[in-house]
């Protein structure tokens, strides 16, 4: 009887700790997801920089920041979006990094040239070259 009982008791241990496993992964992916969910929303934020609307008032341009720029001295990643004032249909999308020595992207960062088909963006930076990025329509 004595032996039956050193087996349930070796049983009832390692039900235990396969059950305090579970528990401890089970929590850890929790975790991992919320992190995911909370970095996600984090990234994701998007802040108005500038617009600018076409002479004709045909179409119009709004410039984003997403997120928040990399720390310490990175780039503030932003998002160009191209579209018809009439349908409000976006046309085109467009990612630019700006560098201002880790700070925000600014409205003055952005110049806007209209044409008769496109947009001409110019994209400065206190540490960077001139970028045109143009946008058809």
């Amino acid at each position: 009887m004595s032996q039956g009982f050193e087996t349930n008791k070796e049983n009832n241990a390692v039900t235990v700790l396969k059950r305090t496993v579970r528990i401890i992964l089970l929590t850890l992916v929790l975790i991992a997801v919320c992190l995911a969910a909370a970095l996600k929303i984090y990234e994701s934020r998007k802040t108005l920089i500038s617009e600018s609307q076409s002479p004709n008032g045909t179409h119009s341009v709004r410039v984003y920041m997403i997120g928040d720029a990399d720390f310490p001295f990175g780039y503030a990643h932003c998002r160009i979006d191209l579209k018809d004032t009439g349908s409000g249909k976006t046309l085109d999308r467009v990612k630019v990094d700006v560098a201002n020595d880790g700070g925000p992207a600014l409205e003055e960062d952005f110049t806007f040239a209209w044409r008769e088909d496109r947009v001409d963006i110019l994209v400065t930076g206190d540490e960077m070259d001139p970028v045109t990025v143009s946008l058809s329509f």
